[in-house]
């Protein structure tokens, strides 16, 4: 998919929890062909109309005392003579292929005369059948009869499909003695086919397979042409036909077959949308994903479709409604960009509480729960202690409470300074210790989106990235770079901890000389910077070995030139 329409690829994240973000995205992968699912593509197919089904009868001259089971393991003994095997001829299985074929006709004839068939025989003689025609070359027979083996309730159908389709596939059989012809004329052959093909072309084979998408796309593009050669155009499948010629790369084709589809088909809106984005229109790819997107044929596909509009919303500078799609999406990294670094506090308060009485995003109280607290944290730090609260969860909004009241209890001049100090200590402490949850950035550099376990790769750089390359569709604004300018976020990873240190130091501050207590502060404060940052715990280690010298802690610091052992310090 990706080479035949001139786009790299894409590499995974790995697992469920690393999704790809929309935010800097390469504009190939937005462009790249819609996704598809094989098995929702099928159930569609099958849900159209009824396959037909294969004759069934009494043969002339049949034993009228052959009961169903009996009729069902003959076919069953028929039909696994048909499988290519050692000193077996071609002509010895296509005689096996009509035995099964005679036995199972006659086993469904039976059932719907009346017999008892309590193991539902006669649906698995649809599969045996399948087997059978496929296992002697009759593609065609196989595909139909698995389609109608799916729609009469069987769960392994689909699989056989998907091997008959890999069968189709492996060493380009489809292509040979003339069975592509054969495909694209019988209805269901061409619908499974297409299905199974728009399907790999979006990564159906599971991992990155760079060989595999390439051979992918080329069959596309070959079966499309194919496709058009037989004018088989004005069909209601014609949106699906567009769809594999994009995939193919063949946007001119797709661009025609697209006229062609049915008005309500959501397919061919998506394709709209991507065409459009490709001519560079952000106004018609933003109303035809938006149709897209409110498709009920596109359920399945629906978050990748907010995803793609979300990323056009940002090209417009529209980032209330790009907030808004990813949300609906459930693509948090990327709403989370734009709540963090895009929106001024006063848009995402307001889109907060906008979406607080409407119950939006659909995607329900988990996303607006996690933005109200990527809200309170922001306005945290930007030191709105009277606005945040009311955003926190209830367990945090005391603990948030707790740690305004010490911080303005510190700078209280008309307290005294062991009052103050104490104030300043428990806030230092809060903010060490539950920094993250009040204070911590959900992107870079804190990652509370992960924990702070995890990076993956700061939201605002790539995006001034891509702001230096080419322009394109999708290019970064200069808006959007004065606002993320506007909006920046503390430099340091866990940047809290230095707040906390910080707090400290102006406890310590408060605090007596070669006091035991200022020197467990001092000691404290600066074990939690020392391992991630030498540099900014020498102060610490240098107050502690100064000031407090003649204490245990100040000498043992000075005989090892840097901090004794962990040591806990007391309340001032």
């Amino acid at each position: 998919m990706w080479a035949a329409a001139g786009l790299t690829s894409v590499t995974q994240a790995c697992g469920p929890d690393f999704p790809n973000r929309y935010l800097d995205a390469p504009e190939g992968r937005i462009l790249a062909s819609p996704e598809a699912v094989f098995a929702n593509e099928v159930e569609r197919i099958a849900s159209c109309g009824a396959t037909k089904k294969s004759q069934s009868g009494r043969v002339i001259g049949q034993d009228e005392r052959v009961d169903v089971e009996t009729a069902y393991r003959l076919g069953r003994e028929a039909a696994a003579r048909t499988e290519r095997c050692e000193g077996v001829s071609d002509d010895a299985r296509r005689e096996a292929r009509e035995e099964a074929v005679k036995w199972f006709g006659l086993t469904r004839a039976l059932v719907e005369a009346g017999a008892k068939d309590e193991p539902n025989l006669a649906r698995e003689s649809i599969g045996w059948e399948a087997f059978a025609e496929l296992h002697t070359g009759n593609f065609i027979q196989a595909i139909t009869l698995y389609l109608r083996h799916h729609r009469e309730g069987d769960d392994t159908a689909i699989n056989s499909l998907r091997f008959v389709m890999r069968r189709l596939f492996r060493d380009e059989t489809w292509r040979k003695q003339g069975l592509g012809e054969k495909l694209a004329q019988d209805v269901a052959s061409r619908q499974v086919w297409t299905a199974w093909l728009i399907a790999q072309g979006s990564g159906g084979s599971g991992w990155d397979d760079t060989e595999h998408m390439e051979r992918v796309a080329a069959a596309a593009r070959i079966w499309a042409e194919l496709l058009n050669k037989t004018g088989v155009c004005d069909v209601p499948e014609a949106d699906r036909f567009a769809w594999v010629a994009y995939q193919g790369g063949n946007f001119v084709l797709a661009r025609e077959w697209v006229r062609f589809a049915p008005a309500d088909s959501g397919v061919a809106e998506w394709l709209r949308g991507k065409l459009a984005l490709r001519a560079g229109d952000l106004a018609g790819g933003e109303r035809h994903l938006r149709a897209a997107a409110g498709s009920s044929e596109l359920a399945v596909q629906r978050p990748v479709i907010l995803g793609e509009l979300g990323r056009v919303f940002l090209a417009k500078n529209c980032g209330v409604r790009a907030l808004e799609a990813w949300m609906s999406g459930g693509h948090w990294e990327d709403a989370a960009y734009v709540a963090e670094r895009v929106l001024s506090l006063g848009e995402l308060r307001a889109y907060v509480d906008r979406a607080a009485q409407e119950g939006a995003p659909e995607n329900g109280e988990e996303m607006r729960g996690r933005l109200r607290h990527l809200l309170a944290r922001r306005l945290m730090r930007a030191n709105r202690d009277d606005d945040t609260v009311d955003y926190f969860s209830e367990e945090l909004r005391v603990v948030a409470r707790e740690y305004a009241a010490d911080v303005r209890m510190g700078f209280d001049l008309k307290e005294t300074d062991a009052v103050r100090a104490a104030a300043f200590w428990r806030a230092a402490k809060i903010a060490r210790e539950r920094g993250m949850e009040l204070l911590g950035t959900e992107l870079e550099p804190d990652w509370a989106i992960w924990g702070g376990s995890f990076e993956t790769g700061a939201a605002a750089k790539a995006r001034e990235e891509l702001a230096a390359s080419p322009g394109g569709t999708f290019a970064t604004t200069k808006e959007e770079l004065e606002r993320v300018m506007e909006h920046a976020v503390p430099e340091q990873r866990f940047h809290y901890r230095y707040r906390a240190a910080q707090l400290a130091w102006w406890a310590a501050g408060l605090m007596p000389n070669d006091a035991e207590e200022t020197a467990a502060i001092l000691s404290e404060a600066g074990g939690w910077l020392k391992n991630r940052d030498p540099q900014a715990a020498k102060a610490f280690y240098q107050a502690l070995a100064i000031r407090c010298g003649r204490t245990e802690l100040g000498r043992r610091a000075a005989e090892r030139r840097w901090f004794a052992d962990e040591t806990k310090a007391a309340n001032p």
